[in-house]
């Protein structure tokens, strides 16, 4: 393969990649100069036709006036051309605004936070945690010992002797927001409903997703919010079937979960003055996966995906339909 060929190739990949037209200009300049090293390696190159021998060309000639075989000068032209026009349309469509999806129109009508400000995770965030998970130790519906407000994780910390319940979740949640932070910078910058809603999913499920982690990034709130509408499943758990190597064998698809994204999403949404979802449905497809509907006050339905059961056998726990709550 030539080095232009090359080159091309790697200027298409940084180009879907989304790289500047200064950082893939670096690329094409090399890739001009191959092209042109190329077409003199080719008026060199011995001939099977005899050719009348001429003087090389002088430095800084167009190789292409070069009386080399006018076939091959032909498909050089074309060559270089069309390589030219390729990067010519991909520099204009640099150039070129992008059409914001319906999601991202909606995010930027949002008030973004300042760089500097947080949300009172005590008054704020715990109060709803109270309302989510309740405020005495309790297990989840797989049979995972849950403390105080949900929590599961508790990063390492321990509750100290005098200590009360709410003090520790509030301790817990500072380490929750501090490694959110770190994984997300961005977030900082985020609606403070969008940094509540990040939370709930970190204090849930221990991590954000590649998926909601790209979509705070890029300042895409309600991308954010659709994201987090199929975590709702729960894979391990002491009340889950095991098989003799102790592995669970059962993928639950949790009601419960589905109302706490739908609440999640509608923070979000609030924010934004997009519609709240009202109700949810799990759909049995009948091949070992479901499908998640929810439906918004005018009764749009919003798709939160397909879950698929894999190599476990996949079980719906709760109301496979329900109102928001």
């Amino acid at each position: 393969m030539l080095k232009s060929q090359v080159l091309e190739g790697y200027i298409i990949k940084l180009d879907e990649a989304g790289a500047t037209s200064d950082e893939i200009k670096v690329i094409y300049d090399e890739f001009v100069s191959a092209k042109q090293d190329e077409a003199r390696s080719f008026a060199a190159a011995p001939r099977p036709e005899p050719i009348k021998e001429v003087a090389p060309p002088t430095e800084g000639a167009d190789i292409m006036q070069a009386p080399i075989h006018q076939e091959l000068a032909n498909t050089l032209q074309k060559l270089i051309d069309e390589s030219i026009s390729k990067a010519s349309q991909r520099e204009a469509s640099w150039q070129t605004p992008v059409e914001p999806t319906q999601e991202e129109q909606v995010t930027a009508s949002m008030p973004t936070a300042e760089p500097e400000s947080t949300f009172d995770i005590n008054e704020d965030l715990l109060t709803w945690f109270e309302e989510l998970e309740g405020v005495g130790k309790h297990k989840d519906i797989a049979g995972n010992p849950t403390n105080p407000y949900g929590v599961l994780n508790t990063l390492g910390l321990k509750k100290e002797e005098e200590e009360d319940d709410r003090a520790f979740a509030n301790r817990l949640a500072i380490a929750y927001r501090n490694k959110m932070e770190s994984i997300v910078p961005e977030i900082k910058e985020a609606p403070i409903p969008v940094q509540q809603a990040a939370m709930s999913m970190m204090w849930n499920t221990g991590n954000l997703f590649s998926g909601q982690k790209k979509d705070i990034k890029k300042g895409n709130y309600m991308g954010f919010a659709s994201n987090l509408l199929d975590v709702v499943t729960v894979s391990d758990g002491e009340d889950l079937p095991k098989d003799e190597k102790g592995e669970p064998t059962e993928r639950w698809v949790v009601g419960g979960l589905l109302n706490r994204r739908a609440k999640e999403y509608n923070k979000v949404a609030a924010e934004a003055g997009a519609e709240p979802i009202v109700s949810y449905e799990v759909k049995d497809n009948g091949d070992n996966t479901v499908t998640l509907i929810y439906t918004t006050k005018s009764g749009a339905r919003l798709m939160g995906g397909i879950v698929k059961g894999k190599d476990k056998k996949l079980v719906i726990k709760g109301k496979k339909q329900n109102d928001v709550n």
